[in-house]
C-alpha cells in the first residue's frame, strides 16, 4: 500500500481528529491503500466505488471533504464536473488526476473543484490540501452564517419598526400580538407542530396583521362599522403583508399564514378562497388563536365576551370557520388556562410549551377586521 511504501511524517490535527471524508475511487486496490494512509493522520474515512453509492453516503453521513478520482479515456469532463458538484454544493472536493493535463486542471478548478492531486506521487502533499480546504471551508461557512445572521438582524429590526409604527396607530388592541402568538404556539404544540414549524407559526402570528401598515387611518381608526368600499380596502391587508415578508427568505414560510389568515375551513374567506386542507395548518391554527383573542378582549366595535361565550363560538363555527381538528385541540386545553392567557402578564408562562424561545421579538397590534 502507499502507506507502506512511502515514509509519511504524522501530525494529526484538531481538524484531522474530527474531520469525516468521503472516498470515491473505481478501483478497489487504490481505495484501500489510500483509505490506510488517511486513516494514519487520523480522518474519519468512508468509501464509495460511484456517483450513487457517494449520494447515498452524503444521504446518511456527515462529510467535511470529498475525494474523488476519474479515467479521463472513459469519462466526460462535463460530465464528472455536473455529477461532483451535485452531489455537495459546498462541499470542498479534491480531485485525484492520473496525469498531467493543465486545460483538464483549470477547467476543474475554474468548475469549483477545491485542489488537484496527481497520484500516487504527490500523495504526501494530500494532508496538508485536506486541512487547507477544511479550514477554508469552515471560514466560509462561518463567514455565510455571519452575513446570513447579520441580515436577518437587519430585517427583524425593518419589521420592528414597521409593526411599532402599525402599533402606535391603534392603541386600543395592544398587546394582541403576544397572546395571540402564545395562543398559536399552544395549539401547535397538542397538534404535535415540529420544532422548526412552531418557529414558522410564531413569526407568522406576530406579523399576521402588518399589511395594515398600508390601510388607511380613516378605515383602520374607524370606530363604527365600514361600509362595503371600506371592506374592499381592508380586505388588502393580508396580501399587503404577504408581499412584504415574501421578500424576505427566511419569512417565506411564515408570509403563508400573513395571506391566509382570514380563510375560513368551508372556504367563504378571503383573498383567495381556499378551504379545508388547501389552508395552510398555521394559517388554520392561528384562526381559532386570532378569533379567540378578539372575542376575549374589548374592542372599538364589539365588548368582550366571557371566555364561556368564546368557547362557544369557537365550538358552533367548527367546520364552517374553523378545521374542526384544531377546535378539539382547542378544548383539550383546561378553561383555567385559557382564562391566564387573558392577562398579557401571565401569557410568558404558556408562550414557550416546548423551549422554543420566549415569543414576542416585533411587538405587533391590529384587530381582526
Amino acid at each position: 500500500m502507499y502507506s507502506r511504501k512511502m515514509n509519511f511524517n504524522i501530525h494529526s490535527s484538531e481538524h484531522a481528529a474530527k474531520a469525516r471524508l468521503l472516498l470515491v475511487q473505481h478501483a478497489p486496490a487504490a481505495t484501500d491503500d489510500l483509505h490506510a494512509l488517511l486513516e494514519l493522520h487520523g480522518y474519519h474515512v468512508s468509501c464509495a466505488r460511484d456517483m450513487n453509492e457517494a449520494r447515498r453516503t452524503l444521504g446518511n453521513t456527515h462529510i467535511d471533504l470529498l475525494i474523488t478520482d476519474f479515467d479521463q479515456s472513459e469519462v466526460d469532463d462535463n460530465l464528472i464536473l455536473n455529477d461532483l458538484r451535485s452531489l455537495a454544493p459546498s462541499l470542498p472536493v479534491i480531485l485525484l488526476a492520473s496525469h498531467h493535463n493543465s486545460i483538464v486542471m483549470k477547467s476543474m478548478l475554474d468548475a469549483g473543484i477545491a485542489d488537484v492531486v496527481l497520484k500516487p506521487s504527490t500523495y504526501t502533499e494530500l494532508p496538508v490540501m485536506i486541512e487547507r480546504n477544511i479550514i477554508r471551508h469552515q471560514l466560509a461557512h462561518h463567514a455565510q452564517v455571519q452575513y446570513e445572521q447579520e441580515i436577518r438582524t437587519s430585517c427583524e429590526s425593518i419589521l420592528n419598526a414597521l409593526l411599532s409604527a402599525l402599533n402606535m396607530r391603534d392603541m386600543e388592541t395592544e398587546g394582541h400580538s403576544e397572546r395571540v402568538t402564545a395562543i398559536a404556539l399552544i395549539l401547535a404544540d397538542i397538534l404535535g407542530v415540529p420544532k422548526e414549524q412552531m418557529h414558522h407559526i410564531e413569526r407568522g402570528a406576530l406579523l399576521h396583521d402588518i399589511g395594515k401598515i398600508g390601510v388607511p387611518d380613516r378605515i383602520l381608526l374607524k370606530p363604527g362599522p365600514l361600509t362595503e368600499e371600506e371592506w374592499v380596502e381592508m380586505r388588502k391587508h393580508p396580501e399587503i403583508g404577504f408581499r412584504l415578508c415574501n421578500r424576505i427568505d427566511f419569512l417565506k414560510l411564515p408570509a403563508q399564514i400573513v395571506l391566509h389568515h382570514h380563510e375560513r375551513w368551508d372556504g367563504t374567506g378571503y383573498p383567495d378562497g381556499l378551504k379545508e386542507y388547501e389552508i395552510p395548518l398555521g394559517a388554520r391554527i392561528f384562526s381559532v388563536a386570532d378569533a379567540l383573542d378578539a372575542m376575549m378582549t374589548d374592542r372599538p366595535y364589539a365588548p368582550a365576551q366571557s371566555t364561556e361565550q368564546a368557547f362557544q363560538e369557537i365550538i358552533t363555527s367548527a367546520g364552517k370557520q374553523f378545521d374542526p381538528q384544531i377546535v378539539e385541540a382547542f378544548l383539550s386545553i383546561p378553561l383555567e388556562r385559557w382564562e391566564r392567557i387573558r392577562s398579557l402578564g401571565d401569557a410568558d408562562e404558556d408562550t414557550n410549551p416546548n423551549g422554543y424561545g420566549a415569543v414576542v421579538k416585533f411587538g405587533e397590534s391590529g384587530f381582526i377586521r
